[in-house]
């Protein structure tokens, strides 16, 4: 598992200001045969939506796991700011 990165603390306290209930600490997730640990993992009720959003925040890990920037959507921006960045746009 990696170590917290200086912004851990900052992004939690964000997340959790907010309104998002932070559910992992750290989040294990399996995707394509690779074992992850993200940094967090959270959730939260939407007015419009009976169903939680979920997130989880850590593209860096992907990155050091071999997963493409063009493999990952920040879906935290909107596809419009995506197409500005190295990763994927959705």
């Amino acid at each position: 598992m990696a170590a917290k990165d200086i912004f851990y603390d900052a992004v939690r306290r964000a997340l959790e200001k907010e309104g998002w209930l932070i559910t992992n600490d750290p989040l294990f997730l399996r995707f394509s045969g690779l074992d992850m640990y993200i940094d967090l993992g959270a959730e939260k009720v939407l007015a419009a939506e009976r169903n939680p959003e979920k997130i989880a925040i850590d593209a860096n890990e992907l990155i050091s796991r071999g997963i493409p920037k063009k493999d990952i959507v920040l879906a935290f921006h909107s596809p419009f700011k995506r197409q500005f960045t190295e990763f994927a746009v959705g």
